[in-house]
């Protein structure tokens, strides 16, 4: 699989006329090797592929690193990368220009004797569209969650705070296999529901709270999300009418997906609708974004997205609407684009009332 990633990336280098690519993100590293440790660094020539870690890492990257020889650093990853890179005489190298500090590249300019050359999302374009190993390692992250909701949905009580739910949620979810959480839960209730990143604090839910629970964990790797709204007790009119509009504006975002769909269309079905209801100044985020190795990654579902929907990407659908002083709504599934459609991953309920714990 990996051997695949390499030559499309080959392929990539050919076109920028590089003869040679240093590749410093580690989710980038790790998709390339399968390294998960903390200190890597991958120069890829025409020829073969080479991978620098320090000797933390020698029996780790011996196991994990496929595709790729192993060399242990002792005075610096960069600078043992450009050794490398000057003695198979490489004349053009690229490097990832969004993850290269400006001391580490005066540093690399300086040793090596090629030019150097700023690329942008090379492989960011391979991880796009997830394979089948990486669709099953998101759907068990997407299961994990699913189930840790429910659990999380039936302990909420008056007077337990927001923090203790969230320490719930993570603790099913890594006693039954997940990784880590994949970001830090957004646990707001009554008024904070208002804060679309509105992190767990140390509030107590009350009687009539709003509770937006935005949760995901990791799976080999791979990273879910989603997001479900509750209330405390029987909600109101109000709270009722929000709900079931948002409902509404996410079912017909994800009823639209499909491949050759533009990323700003799929955005303006939630959105249009919404605006419809006089509720889409209060919608002021992005429809969704891609998941996969990390929480946040392309493509973008928003108004000023240019990308287009392929199959095998993985999206979340999350419209969500606020009142500052008042509350907030969203609801979030993960979808994986298909030639036809899509197929929702996700599989807690959400019922078409409001749903009260």
């Amino acid at each position: 699989m990996s051997e695949t990633r390499l030559d499309k990336l080959r392929t990539e280098m050919e076109s920028r006329r590089l003869d040679g690519l240093l590749l410093s993100d580690l989710t980038n590293v790790r998709y390339l090797t399968g390294f998960t440790g903390t200190a890597g660094l991958v120069l890829l020539t025409r020829k073969d592929a080479h991978f620098f870690t320090d000797f933390r890492y020698e029996t780790q990257a011996a196991k994990q690193v496929r595709d790729a020889r192993v060399h242990l650093s002792r005075n610096g990853l960069g600078p043992t990368a450009a050794v490398a890179a000057n003695r198979r005489r490489l004349k053009r190298v690229g490097y990832e220009a969004d993850y290269v500090s400006v001391h580490s590249h005066r540093e690399l300019k300086s040793r090596l004797r090629a030019s150097l050359h700023a690329t942008r999302g090379l492989v960011e374009e391979l991880r796009l569209c997830k394979d089948e190993g990486e669709l099953a390692a998101i759907e068990q992250a997407v299961a994990l969650a699913d189930d840790a909701c429910a659990s999380a949905a039936s302990l909420m009580r008056p007077g337990l705070t927001e923090i203790e739910v969230s320490l719930e949620l993570e603790r099913h979810m890594r006693l039954n296999g997940a990784q880590k959480a994949s970001f830090d839960f957004v646990i707001a209730s009554g008024k904070r529901s208002a804060l679309p990143h509105g992190v767990a604090s140390p509030k107590k839910l009350e009687p009539g709270d709003l509770v937006v629970m935005d949760l995901g964990c990791l799976y080999e790797g791979y990273c879910s999300d989603l997001t479900r709204t509750f209330c405390l007790g029987e909600p109101t009119p109000r709270q009722q009418r929000v709900y079931a509009t948002v409902r509404d504006a996410q079912l017909l975002a994800l009823e639209g997906l499909r491949e050759g769909l533009t990323c700003k269309r799929a955005d303006s079905l939630a959105r249009t609708y919404l605006e419809g209801r006089r509720l889409g100044k209060r919608f002021g985020h992005g429809l969704g974004h891609g998941v996969g190795l990390a929480i946040h990654e392309g493509p973008r579902l928003s108004a000023k997205s240019r990308e287009t929907l392929r199959a095998g990407m993985v999206v979340t659908v999350e419209p969500g609407v606020y009142f500052p002083g008042w509350g907030g709504v969203r609801i979030e599934d993960m979808a994986v684009i298909t030639a036809t459609g899509s197929r929702i991953l996700t599989q807690s309920a959400k019922p078409a009332s409001l749903p009260s714990v």
